[in-house]
């Protein structure tokens, strides 16, 4: 008796048949990785006692909503990008002068559409746009998340 797994079967085969999807999996998947290796290293940082609890707390904090920025434009942006309508406009623009040629056309304007999609998904948005939002909202959210715990006092029972 043989196990079938039909959903894993037919998303490879989507996946090995329509490029678009391929691409738009291979975009999610790499903001995936981010995400999980921001909060794992906010894990790091909060079990890091070598550094001050202020510091710890802002890196935390730093890595959580960089994480969570960073994965919400990547994969919003390279999937809005990886769509066919704006990779036609956008191949129309780059490659007018070879419209007369239909092969050609067709592999760069596919070619294009990789390039252009993980380039700016990983790259622009991740290393360039994150960082610039991400650093400011960290103090926002180290202030009012991450709360303030006031310390206790010792009471003497005995005195």
């Amino acid at each position: 008796m043989s196990i079938q797994f039909n959903p894993v079967k037919n998303y490879i085969n989507r996946a090995v048949n329509d490029p678009n999807f391929h691409l738009k999996t291979v975009i999610v998947s790499s903001a995936m990785i981010e995400l999980s290796q921001n909060a794992m290293d906010a894990h790091k940082a909060l079990k890091n006692k070598k550094i001050s609890k202020d510091e710890r707390d802002y890196i935390a904090s730093y890595k959580i909503t960089n994480g969570l920025l960073s994965f919400a434009s990547e994969a919003t942006i390279g999937c809005v990008l990886a769509n066919d309508k704006v990779q036609n406009k956008l191949a129309d623009f780059c490659f007018k002068r070879l419209r007369s040629s239909p092969e050609t056309f067709n592999k760069c304007a596919q070619g294009l559409k990789i390039l252009f999609s993980l380039l700016v998904a990983s790259v622009f948005i991740r290393r360039l746009i994150v960082p610039f939002i991400s650093t400011p909202l960290a103090s926002t959210v180290k202030d009012k998340v991450i709360e303030k715990k006031p310390k206790k006092e010792k009471v003497n029972c005995f005195a």
